[in-house]
């Protein structure tokens, strides 16, 4: 039976309000971004210099590929040594570290970036299972990764606000989200995992598939240098910058927070017209919507760097850097989309399945999605504030060079 796009909606809504693995990835998703998003204003506010904030958000980023790694080759035994080395880290940095900034901060980074590890390893389960209850419904993958993101941005979008507010009068919020997520998420995560996959038994790919694999997991790496670079260090910064000029710093984190979460629901809501257009491909939708994400990012990142010249301040500038801020907002989710469809694609082609190659190009994914945020991250803290927009260009232009270099399937 053929969906309206409305009953699709109805129907996708009532299978993930009733679905326990979804409330559980949720709750991930809510402790990890409340983290994320606020980490680099939390350095900054502490006075921090740009280069200890970047470097700490490669830290996250590094040790999160490095214990995801670990965790999808050696399964249960590596995720218990991961979680009580990142308790014993964080415990240590906050109750030892005394008056050293620089111990309290990267301890906290690295516990959280072993909580982003435990959050990638549910969102591979989690991915690898949408496309057998989209067929259930009558539905699609595609369709239902936009339903599903949807109502995960307006359940962040409210947390991330309350987490402003909470944040502004008490400062040991953060560190309340990560004994969160190791007394409550990490235990629930570690007595679900098996074996492993083990590091000797590389997926059955065809030698043309390899190649398209490769192309995908290579796209993914640099294109989240990029984002990661601008999501978790210049657009924070920049929003901070400006709530505080035209707020206070009282208000500061509250208007970081609900920008944040209006971000997320807009983005999100710009996948919606996915559904309608049938016909269009995973991949071409990758395609486009890479394209404007890049472009979006390139205009945003210019403009950053000439808004302090004698220019800065023209209409001209203002409209580049609100434009490309939508235009990289409105298509930096839906491609994400495709990415994900085309991944699963070329791992397992049309059939609807949670096959262990899926699950295992999914971890591949998430692996190289991480450690492309580290070194993007940590690029855009050794250049400081002023010349990070100028890396972020840089390394949107090798990104695009290997988004144009796609094989044909």
């Amino acid at each position: 039976m053929t969906h309206t796009w409305w009953g699709l909606l109805r129907s996708t809504l009532k299978d993930v309000l009733s679905s326990p693995p979804w409330w559980k990835q949720q709750g991930w998703i809510v402790v990890t971004e409340i983290l994320m998003g606020f980490l680099a204003a939390w350095g900054l506010l502490q006075s921090l210099s740009p280069l200890w904030v970047g470097l700490g958000l490669g830290t996250v980023y590094a040790v999160n590929a490095l214990s995801l790694w670990h965790i999808r080759v050696y399964g249960q035994k590596a995720g218990i040594a991961i979680a009580l080395a990142g308790v014993a880290i964080v415990v240590f940095s906050l109750f030892f570290g005394g008056d050293f900034r620089a111990i309290r901060w990267y301890g906290l980074c690295a516990g959280i970036g072993v909580l982003l590890a435990f959050r990638d390893n549910q969102s591979v389960t989690a991915t690898a299972w949408i496309p057998l209850r989209a067929r259930k419904r009558g539905g699609n993958n595609l369709s239902s990764l936009t339903f599903t993101s949807i109502c995960s941005a307006i359940l962040l979008a409210i947390s991330l606000y309350i987490s402003g507010v909470i944040t502004h009068h008490w400062k040991w919020w953060p560190h309340l989200m990560v004994l969160v997520g190791y007394g409550f998420f990490v235990p629930q995560m570690i007595a679900q995992m098996g074996g492993g996959m083990g590091r000797h038994h590389p997926a059955q790919w065809r030698p043309m598939e390899k190649k398209e694999m490769s192309w995908l997991l290579k796209l993914g790496t640099v294109f989240n240098a990029v984002n990661f670079l601008g999501r978790r260090l210049i657009i924070p910064a920049l929003i901070l910058t400006l709530a505080r000029e035209k707020f206070g710093a009282e208000d500061a984190l509250p208007v970081l927070g609900a920008v944040l979460g209006l971000i997320g629901i807009l983005g999100s809501l710009a996948r919606a017209p996915v559904v309608l257009v049938g016909k269009t491909s995973a991949a071409s939708l990758l395609k486009w919507g890479a394209r404007l994400s890049l472009l979006g990012w390139a205009m945003l990142c210019v403009s950053l760097l000439v808004i302090n010249t004698p220019w800065g301040n023209s209409w001209v500038v203002m409209s580049m850097l609100i434009c490309g801020w939508a235009m990289m907002e409105f298509t930096n989710r839906t491609w994400a989309i495709a990415y994900m469809e085309q991944l699963r694609l070329w791992t397992v082609g049309s059939r609807f399945s949670a096959a262990r190659a899926h699950r295992r190009s999914l971890h591949r994914f998430m692996v190289r999605r991480a450690s492309g945020g580290a070194v993007g991250c940590a690029l855009g803290g050794i250049a400081g504030s002023a010349l990070a927009p100028a890396v972020v260009v840089v390394l949107l232009a090798g990104c695009w060079w290997v988004l144009e270099k796609m094989p044909k399937s």
